[in-house]
């Protein structure tokens, strides 16, 4: 297997296996879409500071 299908196959296994554990660990399936949603909203979060504090650098580099 050529490294990129590795990887993709391993991030398919990732993502099953934190499904896996959500599912296992909550008392429902709503819980468990619950947990998938605030994970999406915390990489949406910290990608949106990161972009700010990365927007404000180019504003000093740039001297504005």
């Amino acid at each position: 297997m050529d490294f990129p299908k590795k990887h993709e196959q391993q991030q398919h296994d990732a993502i099953g296996e934190a499904l896996q554990e959500l599912m296992c660990n909550e008392e429902s399936s709503v819980k468990a879409y619950d947990g998938i949603v605030k994970a999406i909203d915390s990489w949406l979060n910290y990608h949106q500071t990161e972009l700010k504090k990365w927007k404000e650098l180019k504003l000093l580099v740039n001297g504005k």
